[in-house]
């Protein structure tokens, strides 16, 4: 399992990574998990095959020992830099990912984890200002649907389109996915 202490920080702040690695619900003790941090959204779809080269590079990188209970935490700060940033953990063939946002502005989307071809796919997004959490009325943000072509090792975009807050700063918008599409899916906001 991987969680962070917060998914949205102001830039410079710092996030603190909690990792617990468990086999059949046993604590896995003194085991050496990778960490990687993108500074990008990042998905490790070519771990199979040692040929690939994968152009992006992490920023960070580390190895955690997990203690007496299974657990291991530590602290990232390098957050200068505002945008999507993705923390990627693994051992053997078990891998986690975790997003976060650097910025000072806070982008919540809520929307259903899985959904079929055919179906509305329909998300709710909350923008707020992060010192006081208010929202940001009559914001416009972008937002885009990709998908990942396993044929071609590379994501194509679906649908993109511009969205404005309503004076409390939430907004809702509705995706149809089509039925030949049965692919993995990303919302990038």
């Amino acid at each position: 399992t991987l969680n962070l202490d917060k998914y949205v920080l102001t830039p410079g702040e710092t996030v603190t990574i909690n990792l617990v690695l468990t086999r059949n619900l046993t604590a896995s003790v003194g085991e050496y998990v990778s960490v990687e941090i993108y500074d990008d959204f990042y998905r490790d779809f070519r771990w199979y095959d040692p040929d690939y080269y994968d152009a992006m590079a992490p920023i960070y990188n580390t190895n955690v020992i997990t203690d007496g209970n299974g657990q291991g935490s530590f602290s990232f700060s390098s957050t200068s830099e505002t945008g999507i940033y993705t923390v990627y953990a693994y051992i053997k063939e078990t891998k986690a990912y975790k997003e976060f946002s650097v910025g000072n502005t806070g982008v919540f989307c809520k929307g259903p984890i899985y959904f079929k071809p055919e179906h509305i796919y329909t998300a709710a997004v909350h923008i707020v200002n992060i010192s006081d959490f208010s929202g940001v009325p009559l914001s416009s943000f972008n937002y885009s649907i990709s998908y990942y072509e396993y044929s071609f090792s590379d994501w194509f975009l679906l649908t993109t389109e511009q969205v404005q807050t309503d004076d409390m700063g939430y907004a809702i918008f509705n995706v149809n996915i089509p039925i030949e599409m049965n692919d993995y899916y990303v919302l990038k906001l």
